[in-house]
Formats: structure tokens, sequence, C-alpha cells
């Protein structure tokens, strides 16, 4: 694929994105020290990895500093998005491949699925790596829950240190989904 340069969007005449996942300083002239000014040559900028993990550069203009996400500048000056979705989702999972083949529009929710689907993320379980509770403490949950007590939520959060609202999801299955 041709590798095809476009304006960023706030950057225009200062910086441009390609469409395999680059940044370009134009040339131009800038001020310098004691009134004079300084020619800066075109260049590929050097990317960086954020702790997040994903490739950004810091770009320069009327003396302000802004870090910018590359995957992002790439599907805002490459891919159409006529709803106005959020997010930028990397189709193969790989935060580092910002090539626009590999990215696409998508919303939070949308983001979460497809990280589950190719195995990124796991949803449920002692498998999330966000999880508080082990699978014999829902259990406990789930049989406590089936004598029907005033104030029985209530205790069982303070019994297991978690929210009011974490024993609603388990009694409703919208979070440790039923184990059989």
């Amino acid at each position: 694929m041709e590798e095809i340069y476009k304006d960023i969007e706030d950057f225009v005449d200062y910086y441009q994105v390609s469409n395999s996942g680059k940044y370009k300083r134009l040339s131009r002239v800038v001020p310098h020290a004691y009134n004079s000014t300084k020619f800066l040559k075109e260049k590929i900028l050097t990317l960086r990895i954020s702790n997040a993990g994903y490739y950004g550069a810091t770009l320069h203009k009327d003396g302000k500093v802004i870090q910018r996400f590359i995957h992002r500048e790439v599907a805002k000056a490459f891919i159409p998005n006529p709803l106005g979705l959020p997010e930028v989702n990397h189709i193969d999972g790989n935060r580092l491949n910002n090539n626009v083949w590999n990215l696409e529009w998508t919303d939070r929710i949308g983001n979460i699925r497809h990280a589950i689907k190719i195995g990124l993320m796991n949803s449920s379980g002692e498998n999330n790596k966000n999880h508080k509770l082990t699978q014999k403490q829902v259990n406990e949950i789930r049989e406590a829950l089936k004598i029907k007590k005033v104030g029985i939520g209530i205790e069982l959060s303070k019994k297991y240190n978690v929210s009011r609202s974490v024993i609603s999801n388990i009694k409703n299955n919208k979070r440790w989904t039923l184990m059989k």
C-alpha cells in the first residue's frame, strides 16, 4: 500500500500523519532566541510508547506542547466516522499496529466486546483480572441470596467487602455468569 500523508486537524502546516501510522513534522521557520528565527527541516517523528501501551508523540504549536496518540490521528485523517463514535479499535488487538487497515471507529462497549472476542480480555469470573471474589465466594453469596431475608444484600456486601451493586449483579447474573 502506498504511504499517504494528510494534515492533522489543529496542526495544519505543522504536522501530518500517514496511513501507515507515522507522524511527520513539516519544514517551517520558527521564532528563536534573541528575536531570530530557526529553520526546521521536514522530519519523521520518533514515536514513544505511553503507559497505556499506545504509540504517541509530542506535537508543538504556538508555544503549546500536546501529546497525541497516533492511532487516533490516523483514524481521524483516513477513516470516516459518520456516527461520531468516540473510540478507535485495533482490529488485530495489537496497540502498536497503527496501519489504517487495522483501525476502526467504535464505542466503549464495541471495544470491550472485540477484546473479549479475540481473547485480550476475559469477561467474567476469576479469569477477569479485576475480580475481587472467588467462585467459591460467589456460590456462597448465591446460596445466601436464596433466603428471602430483609437486608441480606447489605450483610453480604459487608461480609465480602464489595458494594451492594456487586451483590445485586451476582443475584441477577450480570456478573459472574452462572456456573453449572
